[in-house]
């Protein structure tokens, strides 16, 4: 039988399996040579050439330009940082589900500890929100593992005030969305880490704002049973609060069920794809990690 709740330890020990991994999409690259060479950390970016002011360096006077306009001027730069990755975390009741292996909610834990140790391999700040359907909880981000232990013990708080699966509320993702809408950057990324069936049309406005000014990825959980009802005779399906009695074995019905969750997936396919926010799916029957790296999230 599987747990309905996730386990720290486990969050922890993910941490092992991705020990050489890095974010695929983290990395800049720069000119050396005659080789573009893959690079990340700290450097100084080029901006523009103004007039030179008291305080200027010395060493960043440009001296061409100078000559050419008669008047001193200086090169300015800015430090390149690295960039904050921020995951939003889902934890509500539509989520609050597993068929065989592991719950959604435990799969989307086990997703942000990958993508959360790989991120602080590489040097990068975590933080982000992490919500259910009562409330949600900011993480500012830090290049501390402190921080992503804030966010898993976020998550499991979260997690431990579900008591039984529920049908998706669009006003979860919506409320989640407006509150990141206030705490974000320019230039952070986002990483979304959710069921988002019955995404609500408002939210893809919210992340049409988000997108303006960060990196938005997003990774839809969800469980084999969701797209295909295997033939397992009559079945009780229930939505946490409604019931329904099913002829499994009517192969007319089963490709109806499989055919609702293809519509909706590839309606939020179009949508994010309009939005130019890559989206991946990964199942709660596969290990978090090794999904990851076999889609090119982790290298």
């Amino acid at each position: 039988m599987i747990s309905a709740y996730s386990n720290l330890e486990d969050l922890l020990a993910i941490r092992f399996h991705v020990k050489h991994r890095k974010l695929a999409h983290q990395q800049n690259l720069q000119k050396s040579g005659g080789h573009r060479a893959l690079r990340k950390g700290r450097g100084m970016e080029f901006q523009e050439v103004r007039q030179y002011q008291a305080g200027d360096d010395v060493r960043h006077i440009d001296w061409r330009v100078s000559a050419r306009t008669t008047e001193t001027h200086s090169k300015v730069f800015s430090e390149e940082l690295d960039k904050p990755v921020l995951f939003v975390v889902e934890q509500t009741p539509c989520c609050f589900f597993g068929s065989k292996h592991r719950f959604k909610t435990d799969q989307i834990l086990h997703i942000l500890a990958a993508l959360g140790w790989a991120t602080l391999n590489q040097g990068d700040q975590v933080g982000g929100l992490v919500f259910n359907h009562q409330n949600s909880i900011w993480i500012d981000p830090k290049h501390q593992q402190q921080t992503l232990m804030q966010l898993f013990h976020a998550g499991l708080q979260c997690q431990q005030a579900l008591k039984k699966p529920n049908v998706s509320d669009a006003g979860d993702w919506l409320k989640a969305l407006k509150k990141l809408q206030k705490m974000t950057r320019p230039g952070q990324k986002l990483m979304l880490l959710g069921d988002f069936m019955g995404f609500p049309a408002e939210g893809f406005g919210v992340l049409q704002t988000l997108k303006r000014h960060c990196d938005i990825n997003a990774i839809h959980v969800f469980d084999p049973l969701e797209k295909d009802l295997p033939n397992l005779g009559q079945v009780r399906l229930s939505d946490g609060i409604n019931e329904q009695q099913l002829n499994a074995a009517d192969r007319q019905l089963r490709d109806g069920y499989a055919s609702l969750y293809q519509t909706e997936w590839q309606a939020l396919q179009q949508q994010m794809a309009r939005l130019k926010v890559p989206l991946l799916s990964v199942s709660t029957a596969d290990l978090a990690a090794e999904s990851l790296f076999k889609q090119g999230v982790l290298r």
